[in-house]
């Protein structure tokens, strides 16, 4: 691995981010990076004047310093902080999107209270599908003094995983499509199956053997809690500790998958419901990807959690935060980096049946091409729900999941799971 000696002014007010955002760069580059408080023995410096080898736009620091939050940055003309002498910052730019400082403190918010992407940048230029950061990150790999240390990118990897919201949902929801394509008599089926205590929704065994099929492993998702809380906002419909769902989490560890946990919309804290798991998760994902930063990074750095999966547009497809790989984010309270890894949602079921209102087969056409252009430098995080396993309701998607694992296959993609996530993106 090559190694950088860096110097910024330790004195500077920004030196925190500074180091951090190059901590992720060099991770990103494969470069062992060293500081140097002495600037005559660095390969690169880095300050706020054109002097430095990189410029960065000290007064966008000195902002979140300043509010311990966000300066009120909108990008208007160009998703891109400059410096005062009208250079591209794109470190600074980095800074900013990876950590979705857009979303700190907004007041507006979507029918669920989460950040809406209609209120994101990507939204108003059309460029979530865009790894912006990784973008960012190869401009500052073109400096001369960087140049002779890059190295090949990295081939892309795909983190699978299944949220389990209901299982018992396939008598009314599979039955009422059943009644409406005029099938009543396959309604029966689904109730005997329910009777039986083998709903058609717990589809776990199904999932793990599609999967094992192509040499993939997922990750599951569960609820603690249960019940409706509201006409747009429900928990499970099962129970955690039944022996169906304990049974199943069981299988999922000893089969060589993983068992996370998918952090209800009830008022318990995180540590409550970690209690009530009957396993000890280290990932979570909120259920509806209902969270407000950073509010939520607080929260996963207090209940101990190695590994969260909740950053994603629940409306559209692509990289939330402009960034394709796991990351380490930044608390800008304290000014020091988590100790928890983010991996951002790339691709969701329900972005696509729901949201964007796609047939599988049209979905299956653009997002082969998605997946094309980010064969590399990047970790896709696809979350496929166990109901859409199923052959009635959401009849297509599940041929749809199969052409991505094919596609995975035949490309040479490898997956990856929260433990192998952990070791290779903490900073």
């Amino acid at each position: 691995m090559n190694s950088l000696r860096i110097f910024v002014n330790p004195d500077h007010p920004y030196f925190e981010e500074i180091a951090y955002t190059m901590k992720i760069f060099t991770q990103n580059k494969k470069i062992h990076l060293y500081w140097v408080q002495n600037i005559n023995e660095a390969d690169l410096t880095i300050g706020s004047n054109p002097l430095f080898d990189i410029e960065v736009n000290e007064n966008f620091y000195s902002g979140i310093k300043k509010s311990a939050r966000t300066p009120n940055l909108n990008f208007k003309n160009e998703c891109l902080i400059r410096t005062d002498s009208g250079k591209p910052d794109y470190l600074s730019t980095a800074f900013y999107m990876l950590n979705s400082l857009q979303e700190y403190d907004c007041h507006s918010r979507d029918d669920l209270g989460r950040f809406s992407f209609s209120n994101s940048y990507q939204y108003r230029f059309g460029n979530v599908q865009e790894n912006l950061v990784q973008y960012c990150f190869d401009k500052i790999g073109e400096h001369p003094k960087l140049a002779h240390l890059q190295s090949p990118p990295s081939a892309s990897l795909v983190f699978l995983s299944h949220d389990i919201d209901s299982i018992h949902g396939a008598l009314l929801q599979d039955g009422f499509y059943l009644l409406k394509k005029g099938k009543p008599h396959l309604i029966f089926k689904l109730l005997w199956n329910e009777l039986l205590q083998r709903p058609d929704w717990a589809t776990f065994d199904k999932i793990m053997k599609m999967e094992d099929a192509y040499s993939f492993k997922s990750t599951f998702f569960w609820l603690v809690n249960r019940g409706r809380l509201s006409k747009r906002e429900v928990n499970a419909d099962y129970s955690i500790r039944s022996p169906l769902i304990q049974s199943a989490i069981g299988q999922v560890a000893a089969s060589g998958w993983h068992n996370g946990i998918h952090k209800s919309i009830s008022l318990e804290s995180f540590r409550d419901e970690i209690n009530e798991c009957g396993f000890t998760p280290i990932a979570n994902r909120n259920h509806y990807l209902k969270f407000n930063l950073p509010a939520h990074y607080d929260e996963i750095e207090k209940a101990g959690l190695k590994m969260d999966a909740s950053l994603g547009f629940a409306e559209a497809y692509g990289f939330r935060n402009s960034y394709g790989l796991p990351f380490t984010p930044y608390d800008v309270t304290n000014r020091k980096p988590y100790s928890f890894v983010e991996v951002p949602l790339t691709i969701m079921d329900t972005t696509l049946y729901r949201y964007q209102k796609k047939k599988a087969s049209t979905a299956a056409v653009e997002l082969i091409d998605f997946l094309e252009k980010n064969k590399f430098n990047a970790v896709i995080s696809i979350l496929w729900h166990n109901n859409y396993f199923t052959r009635y309701k959401f009849q297509g998607y599940l041929a749809l999941y199969k052409t991505l694992l094919a596609y995975f296959y035949e490309n040479r993609w490898r997956s990856i799971q929260p433990e192998e996530i952990i070791k290779s993106y903490t900073l």
